[in-house]
């Protein structure tokens, strides 16, 4: 994912759109355009001090759906998502 660093702008609303704009280009799809979302709101709960770590899986689902509580072992598909 190169959607990380798009965290790093103020506006959730605005880097959510440009995260979704830049996974179209790689990763065609719904799960990877959430995931590409996923990467760059971790950046930025951590850059903006949004929270504790313990608070990051909650700060991703208030911003968009998926299963981001279960930890992940293993390789991911090339859809960006498990």
């Amino acid at each position: 994912m190169r959607a990380g660093s798009i965290g790093l702008l103020d506006d959730v609303a605005t880097f959510l759109e440009y995260a979704e704009i830049q996974a179209r280009v790689t990763h065609d799809t719904d799960a990877g355009v959430r995931s590409a979302q996923a990467a760059a709101l971790v950046v930025h709960h951590f850059a903006r001090r949004q929270g504790s770590p313990r608070a990051l899986t909650a700060f991703v689902s208030a911003h968009i759906d998926g299963e981001w509580t279960r930890p992940w072992k293993g390789r991911v598909s090339m859809a960006g998502i498990a």
